[in-house]
C-alpha cells in the first residue's frame, strides 16, 4: 500500500513537468533560427547545431516520458550517448563555422544540464555525474586541440557545471527527504487503515455475539429452569455450534445475510461449510470488500435452491488464484465450483 500510494504521489507533480518540458523542447527548437550566424561554412553550420538540438530533445523527452527505475541498462545509456552526440554536434558545429560568439548556444548546453539533472531526479545521479565529467573532460580538451581560447574553450565545463553540480547535490538531499516523507506518510496510512481494520473487526465481533445471545437465549432460559429439552432444543443447540464454528473457522464470512441463509439451509438438512485460509488479507480493503461480496451472494443464491446435498464455501491461502471457491453437491447430480477472483468476479466451473 506504501508504494502504490508512493507511485500515486510521485505522478501527480510530474505531469507538470512533462507539461513543462513540451514547453521547454519548442523554446528550445525555436531558438536555433535566431543562434548567432558562423562566419564560414555555414551550411554545415547549421545543420550539425540543428542535429545537437535534435538529440538533447530526444534525450529530455525519453527522461521525461520514457525513463523506468526498472528499465534495461542498455536503454539507459541511450540517454547517454544522446547526451554525448548533442555535445559533440554543438562543439563542432563551433569549430566549423567559427561564430563571433557563443551565445546562442548557450540554451542547448543549459538543455544538456538540465537533462543531467532529470538523470539524478530519476535515480541515476552516478550517471548523470559521469556524463557531466565525461563532457566536461571532452570539451577542454577539444577546445585546447581547435585551438580554443578564453572563455570559449571553458564555457561549458565551468560556467553550466557549476549549475549542474549544485542542482544536482540539491536534487539529491531532496530526493532522500521526498523518500523519508513518503515512507513517514505511508506508515501513518499503513496505522490509520491496521486502526480501522481491527475496529470492523471488533464491530463485526460484538454483532456476531449479539446475534448468538439473541439465538441462545431462549435455550439458556430453558437451561437455567431445568427444564426438560425437547429434540427441537438440540436442534437448536447444533445449530448453535455450528454457528461457532463457522465464526472460527470462517471468520472473514462472517456476514448476517449469509448467516441467515447458512441457518436456514442446515435446517433442510445441508450440508454447508465455511472455510477461511487467509487469502483475503493479502488484498486491497477495496478488492477485499468486493471478493467477499460476490462470495456472499454466490452462497445465498445457491443456497435458496439447493434442494439438498452439500456446499464449501472457502477462502484460499494467500497468493492464490482464484482467491475464494464455491463447492456446490447436489445429492445425485455432478458438483460444480464457483471460483471468486480479486476483482470480485465470479465463474461456475463444472466437474465430474
Amino acid at each position: 500500500m506504501t508504494a502504490t500510494w508512493a507511485r500515486g504521489a510521485a505522478a501527480r507533480p510530474w505531469r507538470a513537468v512533462q507539461a513543462a518540458l513540451v514547453l521547454a523542447v519548442l523554446a528550445l527548437v525555436g531558438t536555433v533560427p535566431v543562434v548567432i550566424a558562423p562566419t564560414r561554412h555555414p551550411t554545415a553550420y547549421w545543420w550539425l547545431t540543428a542535429g545537437a538540438v535534435i538529440a538533447v530533445s530526444a534525450v529530455l523527452i525519453q527522461l521525461v516520458f520514457g525513463w523506468d527505475a526498472r528499465m534495461a541498462r542498455s536503454r539507459r545509456w541511450c540517454a547517454v550517448v544522446g547526451l554525448f552526440a548533442s555535445a559533440a554536434l554543438g562543439g563542432a558545429s563551433i569549430a566549423v563555422g567559427d561564430p563571433p560568439s557563443i551565445t546562442g548556444h548557450y540554451p542547448m548546453i543549459s538543455a544538456g544540464v538540465l537533462a543531467m539533472v532529470l538523470m539524478v531526479f530519476r535515480g541515476a545521479p552516478w550517471l548523470a555525474w559521469g556524463c557531466f565529467a565525461g563532457i566536461g573532460a571532452a570539451e577542454l580538451v577539444a577546445a585546447r586541440l581547435l585551438g580554443f581560447t578564453g572563455w570559449v574553450g571553458i564555457a561549458y565545463p565551468v560556467a553550466l557545471g557549476v549549475t549542474f553540480l549544485a542542482i544536482s547535490a540539491t536534487a539529491v538531499l531532496l530526493q532522500w527527504v521526498r523518500n523519508d516523507f513518503v515512507q513517514l506518510t505511508g506508515r501513518r496510512r499503513e496505522a490509520a487503515d491496521r486502526t480501522r481494520t481491527a475496529r470492523a473487526s471488533r464491530s463485526r465481533r460484538s454483532e456476531r455475539i449479539e446475534r448468538l445471545l439473541a439465538q441462545s437465549g431462549p435455550l439458556l432460559r430453558r437451561v437455567a429452569a431445568e427444564l426438560p429439552l425437547t429434540d427441537a432444543d438440540l436442534r437448536e443447540v447444533r445449530l448453535l455450534e455450528l454457528g461457532l464454528r463457522d465464526g472460527i473457522r470462517g471468520a472473514v464470512l462472517d456476514d448476517p445475510d449469509l448467516a441467515a441463509a447458512v441457518r436456514v439451509a442446515r435446517e433442510r438438512e445441508i450440508t454447508v461449510t465455511l472455510l477461511d485460509d487467509g487469502g483475503s488479507a493479502a488484498l486491497g480493503e477495496r478488492q477485499k470488500r468486493a471478493v467477499l461480496r460476490t462470495v456472499t451472494s454466490v452462497v445465498v443464491d445457491e443456497l435458496a435452491v439447493l434442494p439438498a446435498g452439500r456446499l464449501t464455501a472457502r477462502v484460499l491461502p494467500p497468493g492464490r488464484e482464484p482467491v475464494a471457491v464455491v463447492t456446490v453437491e447436489p445429492d445425485g447430480e455432478p458438483l460444480y465450483r464457483w471460483a471468486v477472483s480479486a476483482d470480485g468476479t465470479a465463474a461456475p466451473t463444472t466437474s465430474g
